[in-house]
C-alpha cells in the first residue's frame, strides 16, 4: 500500500497449507510474521518467505512370485512440493550422501530388482530436506531340497537313512510369502506329486516330523520336500511250455527285479515278450 512518512505499517502473511512461517526479507529482515515498522522516508520492498513443513509419504509394493531368484519392489514417493532424492538399500540410517537425486517431482515412482535377502529401506527427500518416515520391506532366501525315497530304504521313515537328496535350488521372497508345496517346484524322476508325503525343515538321521500345510516365509529356510518312490507292479504270465515263473510282485521305481522261468518237459526256454508297461530301466 501507500502511506506517510512515520506512519506506523503493520504487515503480515498467510502461510500456505503445508508450510511453515520463515521470515520477511528485503527491505527489513526479520523472523516475526507480524511485523509492525515506521515509514521511512523512502519506498519499502519486503517478501515474505515460507518454508515446506510437509514431509513426504513413501511407500514399497513388491512382487511375490514363487520359484523365483528376483522380485520386483516398486518404490513410491510423494510430497505436495516435490521429491528431489531417495535411499533404498539395507541402512535404516542412511547418510546424505547414499541419497539418490531426482528431479523434482511431486510424486516419484521406481521399480528395483532385489536379489539379495535382507531388510530394505526407503526414504525420500523434499527440496527443503524433509525425510519421510520410514518404511522398510524384508526379504528371505528359502531353499527347495527334494529328497527321494532310496530303493532300499524304508517307506515312510522319513531319515537320511531312507531319502535322498536329488535336487535343490535356492529362491527369494518377502517375508509372510505362502511357500506353496511340491506342485510349484520340480517332481523328482522316481516319484509323482501324489507321492509326496510333506516338508520339513531338517534333514537328518532322527525321523522328521512332516507338515502338509503351506508354510509361511519368516526367515532365511530350507524346505525338505519328501517323496517316496512310485511303485509298479510286475506281473508274469506263463506261455506255452513253460511251468513256472518267479520274480511277479510290486516293486519301486528304480528295483532290481530278477525274473525266472521255468520251462515244462520237453521244452527248451526261448525268451521274454512284453505283453503291455514300460521297457524296463
Amino acid at each position: 500500500g501507500t502511506y506517510y512518512y512515520g506512519e506506523s505499517v503493520t504487515i503480515d502473511a498467510t502461510v500456505s497449507k503445508g508450510y511453515s512461517w520463515s521470515k520477511w526479507s528485503g527491505t527489513h529482515s526479520t523472523t516475526t510474521k507480524k511485523y509492525t515498522f515506521t515509514m521511512p522516508a523512502s519506498d519499502v520492498t519486503d517478501t515474505a518467505n515460507a518454508e515446506d513443513s510437509t514431509k513426504p509419504t513413501s511407500s514399497i509394493a513388491t512382487t511375490n512370485t514363487l520359484k523365483k531368484t528376483s522380485q520386483t519392489a516398486t518404490l513410491k514417493c510423494t510430497d505436495g512440493v516435490g521429491v528431489t532424492s531417495y535411499y533404498w538399500g539395507t541402512s535404516s540410517s542412511p547418510a546424505a550422501s547414499d541419497y539418490t537425486s531426482v528431479s523434482s517431482t511431486k510424486n516419484f515412482s521406481t521399480t528395483k530388482d532385489v536379489t539379495t535377502a535382507g531388510t530394505y529401506y526407503l526414504f525420500c527427500k523434499d527440496g527443503e530436506n524433509n525425510t519421510s518416515s520410514s518404511v522398510n520391506q524384508t526379504y528371505y532366501n528359502y531353499t527347495v531340497n527334494n529328497l527321494l525315497e532310496t530303493v532300499a530304504g524304508t517307506t515312510g521313515t522319513y531319515t537320511s537313512a531312507n531319502y535322498t537328496s536329488v535336487s535343490n535350488a535356492t529362491y527369494i521372497a518377502p517375508s509372510g510369502t505362502k511357500i506353496t508345496l511340491a506342485s510349484v517346484y520340480a517332481v523328482p524322476t522316481g516319484a509323482t506329486a501324489s507321492t509326496f508325503k510333506g516338508y520339513s525343515t531338517g534333514y537328518s538321521t532322527s525321523a522328521a516330523s512332516l507338515s502338509s500345510t503351506a508354510p509361511s516365509l519368516s526367515a532365511n529356510v530350507t524346505y525338505y520336500m519328501w517323496f517316496n518312490r512310485t511303485t509298479y507292479v510286475l506281473t508274469l504270465n506263463k506261455g506255452t511250455g513253460i511251468s513256472s515263473v518267479t520274480g511277479a510282485g510290486t516293486y519301486k521305481y528304480g528295483k532290481q527285479v530278477t525274473i525266472k522261468a521255468t520251462a515244462s518237459t520237453g521244452y527248451t526256454f526261448s525268451s521274454w515278450t512284453k505283453n503291455s508297461g514300460n521297457d524296463p530301466a
